[in-house]
């Protein structure tokens, strides 16, 4: 059985598209970060997401997947299959985003970063034909708090370097 600090790993290492939805960018998190467990604490509580999905915390967590899925369900959530598709990759579930508009490949031969179109689709809200499924639940929130949690503490802890760029 994995511990809490496995669990809370995976869900931010394993659901990359989870995490670009959250507007954290962030390939991964180096394992001497201190201050990592506290943040995701510290934001998984203050957006109420402790209430939502308990089972983080709990032993009937399974995939990290499931937090989308369950908040599809819950919601009633429809997803525009033009855009995403729900793939399983290496035994995992997540949901593929596809650039398929004219509009998005217009962008892309204009030099238009990919990210950037990525995360607009991704931010849209589900009054919109191209939703997102993350639209239904607070990981942008998550993700906004997290961002500034892992700033604030990392500036606490490293005072020093950010006081010599300044004086120098």
């Amino acid at each position: 059985m994995p511990t809490k600090t496995q669990m809370k790993r995976e869900i931010v290492s394993r659901s990359a598209l989870s995490l670009l939805a959250a507007g954290i960018q962030f390939i991964e998190i180096p394992r001497t970060y201190p201050t990592f467990d506290n943040a995701f604490n510290h934001a998984f509580k203050k957006c109420g997401l402790d209430r939502v999905y308990p089972h983080v915390f709990g032993l009937v967590y399974s995939d990290p997947q499931d937090l989308i899925d369950n908040s599809i369900t819950h919601t009633g959530y429809e997803i525009p299959f033009a855009r995403w598709r729900r793939e399983i990759h290496e035994g995992r579930r997540r949901y593929e985003l596809y650039l398929t508009d004219d509009a998005d490949q217009d962008r892309l031969e204009r030099g238009d970063d990919p990210q950037s179109i990525v995360k607009e689709i991704i931010s849209q809200d589900y009054g919109s034909d191209d939703a997102s499924p993350f639209a239904v639940w607070p990981w942008t929130d998550f993700g906004k708090v997290m961002s500034n949690e892992l700033i604030a503490q990392n500036i606490a802890l490293y005072p020093v370097r950010g006081a010599e760029s300044k004086q120098s």
